[in-house]
């Protein structure tokens, strides 16, 4: 179960994210004993993206460190069909 504080950083973690790239969507949320994953719902085009890639893992870090979670978002691309 997510604690309140963890439903908190996800949800700004995911507005920051979204400020920046307003087509991601939030996704499945799965959780372990020690860590958390968001999928980042994206357009097919922003997939590999280095500067998302970047920022997505700035974010794992500085949570960790911050508030001693583990929460990882991984993209997940949409496929135009």
């Amino acid at each position: 179960m997510l604690r309140e504080k963890q439903i908190e950083i996800i949800t700004k973690i995911f507005n920051d994210i979204h400020a920046t790239y307003p087509d991601s969507k939030l996704g499945k949320i799965s959780y372990g004993k020690d860590d958390t994953w968001v999928d980042l719902i994206i357009p097919e085009e922003l997939y590999g993206d280095e500067n998302l890639d970047h920022l997505l893992g700035k974010y794992a870090t500085d949570t960790l460190l911050d508030y001693g979670y583990s929460i990882e978002f991984h993209p997940k691309a949409i496929h135009k069909v």
